[in-house]
């Protein structure tokens, strides 16, 4: 178990990602901050060293993503390592590669990048306690770790109606979530939300003839799917990626002849998950709830700011769980389901902009 000093960053284009990462560093007593591309990365790493000492790491650990788009990990980790000789940081901070890609030439490209390590998706626990104790501070770490979550009896249920649908291994999904079924319905969740912008794009993508862009969307859902549990739709989606890729067997007719029925699969995928009680285990229903106070939603609101600004994921889910004890008028129950949206997916500043257009006067 780390101490509450260790921070560490989570480098990925996918909230699902974020959301795995996460259910494996928390029994480490670790809360991460969380970048959605490399851009952003730089950009906290920064500002983060406007506030730390040059002979201290901005951060002890960073989990980078590989395939992202705009700036991939790569290129992300080589401007880290610029900006760290430029700056004069006196050390370096430990960067670990995430990649479902496990060749030795991908890990070989990641060592000259600058990087220290790397952990294939889906993650195993052993593996990450082997990185968490080479490379974080020495007496900061112990393998013990925090005990594991109480088991709530609505949560059975839900397990077994999962488990009921094809081709989901609920299993092996829990075990790549390190167990944390909270965890793991979040990560759900997140993608039944978003699964309609992960076909859209894949199609954009396939219809623009843009491969590149393709071969990453189909990378993440190949990733996401495993990470679930999802066998064999995991390996239609890895089959896509492989057509995509001209640097292998490229083939833009298997994409284009492909894209539309994996989708099809995908969105019953999407339908079974929103058949079962995945979203009513969030809040009881509203015709129990008494009605809220706006001198109570204030204070909570203002409170969620400050959790925003700090990207305590963590924070933030508490506050929603108090404020959903309540009964809210419609537009404002809109407003925070779409603030609550943004935040889970590690989406803190369109959360703030979001929480600017509550008005409670």
């Amino acid at each position: 178990m780390a101490d509450n000093s260790i921070t560490s960053l989570v480098v990925d284009d996918n909230p699902v990602n974020h959301t795995m990462a996460i259910s494996f560093l928390l029994p480490h007593n670790i809360k991460p901050d969380c970048s959605h591309s490399g851009a952003e990365a730089l950009r906290m790493i920064e500002e983060k060293a406007r506030s730390a000492s040059a002979c201290d790491p901005v951060y002890d650990i960073i989990f980078m993503d590989h395939m992202m788009p705009e700036m991939d990990g790569i290129e992300t980790a080589r401007r880290i390592r610029e900006w760290e000789n430029k700056s004069g940081q006196e050390k370096p901070v430990p960067i670990i590669a995430f990649s479902a890609n496990t060749s030795k030439d991908t890990e070989k490209m990641f060592i000259e990048a600058g990087m220290n390590g790397f952990l294939s998706k889906p993650i195993s626990a052993e593996e990450l306690d082997r990185i968490l104790t080479q490379w974080l501070p020495s007496g900061k770490i112990s393998l013990t770790k925090t005990p594991n979550e109480a088991v709530d009896p609505k949560t059975e249920r839900l397990l077994e109606e999962l488990a009921g649908i094809k081709g989901l291994d609920v299993k092996a999904g829990l075990s790549n979530f390190g167990g944390r079924r909270e965890g793991y319905f979040l990560a759900l969740r997140q993608f039944s939300e978003q699964c309609d912008s992960y076909m859209e794009e894949l199609n954009a993508a396939g219809k623009a003839e843009a491969w590149e862009d393709y071969c990453i969307k189909a990378h993440a859902l190949k990733g996401v799917l495993a990470a679930f549990g999802m066998g064999r739709l995991s390996q239609w989606a890895a089959n896509l990626e492989k057509a995509s890729k001209k640097e292998m067997d490229f083939s833009s007719e298997i994409c284009q002849e492909e894209t539309a029925p994996f989708c099809e699969v995908l969105a019953k995928f999407r339908d079974m998950l929103r058949l079962t009680p995945l979203f009513d285990c969030i809040d009881t229903e509203k015709s129990t709830k008494p009605k809220g106070e706006k001198k109570f939603l204030l204070e909570k609101i203002n409170i969620l700011k400050k959790a925003c600004m700090g990207c305590s994921s963590e924070e933030i889910e508490k506050i929603f769980k108090a404020i959903s004890d309540y009964e809210w008028d419609k537009e404002t129950d809109q407003k925070l389901e779409s603030i609550r949206g943004l935040a889970s997916s590690y989406q803190f500043e369109e959360a703030l902009e979001k929480i600017e257009l509550i008005n409670l006067s």
